[in-house]
């Protein structure tokens, strides 16, 4: 059997089982599973010429599996961090209605009033201008990206 064939077999074979120990490992997460079984596959269609393809590949595919999702885990992770980069407050009385709702409350609750208006000030500045929040601030750039980071922790935990 040439090295492609066994290679088709051996995905149908195992897609499923890998896919079903992805889906245990993520707490159920299907498109989790999918992504990382997918990713699993395209290493091995990539590698397969390299690999022993006769011996005990599953293990191969285990150890793979369970590297492809520490790294889709570390993704999700800093995804979340991430995410409040992307809030769009709308110009029709946006942040007025977000600080009228009880998240605001919650919020108060966890920042100081410099908390807040960093915040304020960081995601109301366009990207290329937030060196210009850093010197309102009296800080640098890197320090004012340490004190956002900081700020998500404290949100997020």
């Amino acid at each position: 059997m040439d090295q492609e064939s066994m290679l088709e077999q051996l995905i149908r074979k195992y897609y499923p089982t890998i896919y079903y120990y992805c889906l245990g490992k993520l707490d159920s997460d299907p498109q989790g599973a999918a992504d990382c079984t997918q990713e699993v596959f395209l290493l091995l269609s990539q590698k397969h010429q390299t690999l022993d393809l006769t011996g005990n590949i599953r293990l191969w595919l285990y150890k793979t599996a369970d590297n492809v999702m520490n790294n889709y885990l570390r993704r999700e992770a800093r995804h979340k961090h991430e995410s409040l980069d992307e809030i769009e407050i709308e110009d029709d009385g946006g942040l007025a209605c977000l600080l009228n709702d009880p998240l605001a409350d919650w919020l108060m609750e966890r920042l100081t009033e410099k908390d807040v208006a960093l915040l304020t000030a960081y995601y109301s500045a366009e990207r290329g201008h937030r060196e210009e929040v850093a010197k309102q601030f009296g800080m640098t750039l890197a320090r004012l990206y340490d004190e956002i980071e900081r700020i998500k922790r404290l949100l997020s935990g």
